[in-house]
């Protein structure tokens, strides 16, 4: 997504006065299908609806984006510097949640993604991200397929998920389960029923504090987790016209509104309990990254049942099977999906599936259209439909319009379609 501005003067042929018109453009890079999966060729502003904070905007543009072409020389920059040393080209960030992955599912995403490293360069330049134990830099911004393979094969080979959130709520379930075991232990020897019913009543209480304690933990994990994702993806300048920007996000998915805690504690501290939901933030995350023009591809592969057992060897326990992954993750899909859904973005959790799901990011087309509200730097919710009938139509949720840094270029094709 990139905001344009065009300042306009218009002079008569006798000189007389002039006129200033501020004319705001905003492009939205959107997918776009008929009904055999295809790209129409032939896509008009006429064939979209657009809304922008549910009002209808004028679409003054359609133009079709394709993939870069190769840098013939790369010099080896690193960090900030490599982002902002080829801001010509598109811009692909794999960011990798070591932390909320599995170690299948993390290599799993890697050697899915070291296979498509040609696709990525073709893409723009590819820069690896490693949220553990911080954010970091893995392989800076490059266009070498080469490069982008080896650093993925590496992660793929070797790298170990730490599963966090499965980790808090597996120790949660098998304390309680132990709990539980002595509980009733000690309650076949006590022959005094009152007692047999304060000791009950003691195991339930300790069960629901622990509860509680696990989901205040939880909450503080994924708030470290979604602020370092923040974080990084608000250090890379503002996309320029036209420029690809996608996320990739290697990720087992995961929970943010704590329903796996609601049944283990207390009516009475169920309030509570939702208060600690990081469902809100991540909404805003949402917001925040879409609007900055970033499409998001989640790569989740190891949420499956299929899949064999993940190692937690470094806690010091034993090897906790994918089914406890699944038990204790209710629905880890839901923030991914919502993170495609507002950025126009995919979920591949069959990698199988994944050439198609990135392929999508280099077929969009840019939908421009003109707002003469102010710039107002704030962030703005848009819906795209489509008119023509049997075409599908995916693009981002939210656009900001600030400070443009490209001029002319809406206002170009506004008057060459002749409808300026």
């Amino acid at each position: 997504m990139a905001v344009l501005l065009a300042l306009v003067t218009i002079l008569p042929a006798r000189g007389q006065f002039s006129e200033r018109i501020d004319v705001s453009a905003i492009e939205i890079p959107a997918v776009v299908r008929d009904a055999s999966g295809k790209v129409p060729h032939d896509l008009k502003p006429e064939d979209f609806i657009l809304l922008e904070d549910g009002v209808e905007q004028q679409i003054i543009g359609i133009e079709y984006m394709h993939p870069v072409s190769l840098p013939v020389t790369e010099k080896p920059v690193s960090g900030e510097a490599a982002v902002a040393a080829t801001r010509e080209r598109g811009q692909i960030v794999i960011f990798v949640q070591q932390t909320l992955s599995s170690t299948y599912g993390l290599r799993a995403s890697m050697k899915a993604l070291a296979a498509q490293a040609e696709m990525l360069v073709r893409l723009g330049d590819v820069e690896v991200v490693a949220d553990d134990p911080t954010p970091h830099v893995v392989l800076p911004a490059t266009g070498d397929a080469a490069r982008v393979r080896a650093a993925c094969e590496d992660l793929a080979n070797g790298a170990a998920g730490h599963a966090e959130i499965v980790r808090l709520r597996t120790d949660l379930l098998q304390d309680r389960n132990s709990a539980v075991e002595a509980g009733t232990q000690a309650a076949r020897m006590n022959s005094d029923p009152a007692a047999k019913a304060r000791a009950s009543a003691a195991v339930a209480q300790a069960a629901r504090a622990r509860a509680l304690t696990s989901a205040r933990q939880e909450s503080i994990v994924l708030r470290a987790r979604q602020n370092a994702l923040l974080s990084w993806i608000s250090r890379y300048p503002s996309a320029e016209q036209k420029r690809l920007r996608a996320l990739l996000l290697v990720t087992d998915g995961f929970d943010v509104g704590l329903e796996f805690y609601e049944p283990l504690v207390a009516a009475d501290q169920l309030s509570f309990l939702r208060s600690l939901s990081a469902a809100p933030y991540q909404q805003e995350i949402n917001r925040t990254i879409a609007a900055a023009g970033w499409t998001i591809v989640s790569v989740a592969p190891g949420w499956a049942t299929a899949a064999p057992e993940f190692d937690v060897s470094s806690s010091g326990r034993g090897s906790v099977g994918v089914s406890s992954f699944t038990s204790t993750n209710l629905h880890p899909l839901d923030p991914l999906n919502e993170l495609a859904r507002e950025s126009g973005g995919s979920v591949a959790t069959d990698m199988r599936r994944l050439p198609a799901d990135l392929g999508a990011i280099g077929e969009r087309v840019s939908i421009a259209y003109q707002v003469r509200r102010p710039r107002d730097g704030k962030v703005h919710r848009v819906e795209i439909k489509s008119r023509r009938p049997g075409v599908t139509v995916r693009a981002q949720q939210w656009v900001v319009s600030g400070t443009p840094d490209a001029v002319d270029t809406a206002r170009a094709t506004t008057l060459a379609g002749g409808r300026g």
